[in-house]
């Protein structure tokens, strides 16, 4: 509380070229100083990836999982849920051309799976190639080295030549392979019961299925979680595929493949039609390889087809309605805590965020979700 008492007096100041907002970013190598509860709220800038996940979780909740870049080849998932999944507009943000920069506010930082997972609050906005210095500078460094093509490839490695990396280097880093999957492991399952909240698997505990997480939840979704063999030519390796790379692979959610398939002890058919299909995979070292099950993780599945790249590295921006007034700093909206109930457009913004940039017309809104 703010008191005023008669000995104050105050000042108007000219509202000309005064933000209202401003970023305050935090490098990657800083979240660890925001993954205690109650800390402040985050600011991230980075290149736009891909989305990993646009759907509804177990749950019910609508999440929409993107995947980011920074400088230094540190991966980072944003995971946007519920009210502001529902603002973000998927066409324009996949069809921005490349590097596409996006700027996202008010984020809680937590450690998942030893990553960081940034996930969206009531107050987030995105802001899709904002037009302040730090976004200039990540799109500069981006083009110098790569573009729409190479970006892709620019990981791209054998499984030989993959194997005989250190694991413990390469924990954060993600590869690209041109395999496909030879064979399932027949005496696993190929799924399991995971907790509606956190996909955590769940066990039945006094006549309830619950996980250590969250001890009081009662309900369960069927989530994928299948072990093959991955082939190049020139060796293969052991990898597990997760819900959301398997349901990309299939094109159906683990729970109606069940509904379809009765014989659950049996790998279903469809999966097993996968086998010998030559796919672009993204893969990571699996952290858990001390078990000595499975080396890699496939993270998902690349598309094919590589955007043109006359079209793809073309200079552009869909923030085109940016005021001549606005600085040229990073000094844009977001505080650095944000009160729980406040509603995502009760923000005060200089810049138009990517919620903005179809809203002529018929007001379009972009799109989002979370597990």
């Amino acid at each position: 509380m703010v008191k005023l008492s008669r000995g104050t007096t105050i000042t108007q100041i000219p509202n000309t070229n005064f933000p209202d907002t401003y970023f305050d970013f935090l490098p990657h190598e800083r979240l660890h100083e925001r993954t205690a509860a109650h800390s402040p709220l985050t600011d991230y800038i980075a290149r736009f990836n891909c989305i990993i996940t646009d759907k509804k979780t177990p749950a019910g909740k609508l999440l929409l999982k993107l995947q980011v870049e920074d400088t230094r080849a540190n991966f980072t998932e944003i995971a946007i849920w519920e009210a502001v999944t529902k603002t973000i507009n998927r066409q324009s943000l996949n069809n921005a051309p490349f590097p596409t920069i996006i700027a996202v506010t008010s984020l809680r930082v937590s450690i998942r799976d030893d990553m960081y997972q940034l996930a969206s609050t009531p107050a987030t906005h995105l802001y899709l190639n904002p037009p302040i210095d730090l976004a200039k500078e990540i799109a500069t460094s981006f083009k110098d080295r790569f573009n729409a093509i190479t970006i892709q490839t620019r990981n791209m490695i054998t499984l030989k030549d993959l194997l005989e990396k250190k694991t413990a280097d390469h924990l954060q880093q993600r590869f690209v392979c041109n395999a496909w999957i030879t064979s399932w492991n027949e005496n696993k399952s190929w799924f399991y019961r995971g907790c509606k909240k956190c996909n955590k698997k769940v066990e039945k505990r006094g006549g309830i299925w619950t996980c250590t997480n969250h001890p009081k939840e009662e309900e369960y979704a069927y989530v994928y979680c299948i072990s093959g063999t991955l082939t190049d030519d020139t060796t293969t390796a052991t990898a597990i595929l997760f819900d959301a790379a398997m349901e990309s692979f299939v094109n159906t959610t683990c729970s109606e493949m069940i509904y379809q398939y009765t014989e659950k002890d049996t790998i279903p058919d469809p999966i097993q039609a996968l086998k010998g299909q030559p796919k672009i995979f993204e893969v990571q070292f699996n952290k858990q390889s001390y078990a000595q099950s499975t080396q890699l993780v496939i993270n998902r599945i690349l598309k094919t087809s590589i955007p043109n790249i006359a079209e793809s590295s073309q200079p552009g921006s869909l923030l085109n309605k940016t005021a001549s007034s606005q600085p040229q700093t990073p000094t844009q909206s977001t505080p650095t805590t944000a009160p729980k109930d406040t509603p995502p457009s009760s923000k005060k913004r200089l810049l138009p965020s990517i919620q903005d940039t179809d809203n002529e017309g018929k007001n379009k809104r972009l799109k989002e979700d979370s597990p």
